[in-house]
C-alpha cells in the first residue's frame, strides 16, 4: 500500500508521499520516489503513481518506468487541455498493461489497478491548476477523470480507516490559504499511516512508511519541500564530482 496526499491551496498544489516499495510481504525499498516532475511545453507536471504497479519481475511489467516513458512522449504532442493531455496518457498506460497481459507477464485481476495523479497549470497559469486522475485497471478499461476541489479540497490515497482518524481530528475546511497549511495536511495524513499504531486501525499500513517526501506546484512551477532520497543521493554525487573536479584543476595549477 502507499499513502499518498494531494492538497489544494489558493497558492498552490501539494504533493507528499511515503517511500516504502513492497513486494508481497517483503519490504524492497524505504526510498523509493512516487512523486515525480516533468514538463509539458513550457508547463510543469507533477505526479505521483500508486498502487500495483510491478509484476513478479519488474523487469518484465513495470508500469511505473511505462508512465515515465508516457509522459516523455506526450511532450511531443499538441493537446488543448491538461485533460486532453490526462486521456492521452490513460490511453498509453491502458495499452501497457494490455500488452503485458498478452504477454503474460501478467494476469487479469479484478482487484488490482494503479492510481496516477497528475496536476498541473496548463494551459493557464492565472486559473486554478487542475488535477487529474488515472486509474489502470487489469480486468477493463481504465479511465481518467478531473478531481473537483469544491467541498474538500484534498485528495487521499491510501487507508480509509486513517483518514477518518486524520479527519476526527482536524476542523472541516473547504480551502487553504497557504502552501505551508497545504504541507501541514499532507504530512500529518502520510505520518498518520506509519508505525505500529496505524497497523493496529488498518494492517494494511504495514506497507507505508520510509522516506517521506513532498512538492508544491505554484504558476512559478514545482519545487521539492522534501526531496526524495533518489534526488538527494543524485545531488550529493554532483557535489561530490564538482568538489573532486574542482581539487584536481588546484593540483593541476
Amino acid at each position: 500500500m502507499t499513502a499518498i496526499a494531494v492538497i489544494w491551496t489558493e497558492a498552490g498544489v501539494v504533493f507528499a508521499a511515503d517511500g516504502r516499495c513492497m513486494c508481497g510481504d517483503k519490504i524492497l525499498s524505504d526510498a523509493e520516489q512516487k512523486i515525480f516532475r516533468h514538463t509539458y511545453k513550457e508547463w510543469d507536471i507533477v505526479y505521483a503513481i500508486a498502487g500495483d504497479i510491478f509484476g513478479e519481475d519488474r523487469s518484465t511489467f513495470d508500469l511505473l518506468a511505462d508512465t515515465h516513458a508516457a509522459i516523455t512522449e506526450l511532450a511531443q504532442a499538441d493537446y488543448e487541455t491538461f485533460m486532453d493531455y490526462a486521456r492521452a496518457l490513460d490511453r498509453k498506460l491502458d495499452a501497457s498493461v494490455k500488452r503485458a497481459i498478452r504477454a503474460g507477464y501478467i494476469e487479469l485481476l479484478d482487484a488490482a489497478q494503479a492510481t496516477v495523479f497528475l496536476a498541473s497549470y496548463f494551459p493557464d497559469r492565472d486559473e486554478r491548476p487542475t488535477v487529474a486522475i488515472v486509474n489502470v485497471e487489469r480486468k477493463a478499461q481504465s479511465w481518467s477523470r478531473p478531481y473537483k476541489f469544491d467541498k474538500e479540497p484534498a485528495l487521499f490515497y491510501g487507508s480509509p480507516k486513517i483518514r477518518e482518524f486524520v479527519d476526527a481530528g482536524r476542523p472541516k475546511k473547504t480551502h487553504f490559504a497557504s502552501i505551508q497549511e497545504g504541507v501541514e495536511l499532507a504530512e500529518a495524513y502520510v505520518k498518520a499511516c506509519y508505525g505500529r499504531p496505524a497497523i493496529e486501525i488498518d494492517e494494511f499500513c504495514k506497507g507505508i512508511g520510509g522516506h517521506m517526501h513532498i512538492a508544491k506546484l505554484t504558476p512559478d512551477g514545482c519545487k521539492w519541500i522534501k526531496r526524495p532520497k533518489s534526488q538527494k543521493r543524485r545531488k550529493l554525487k554532483a557535489k561530490v564530482k564538482k568538489t573532486a573536479k574542482r581539487g584536481r584543476n588546484r593540483s593541476n595549477a
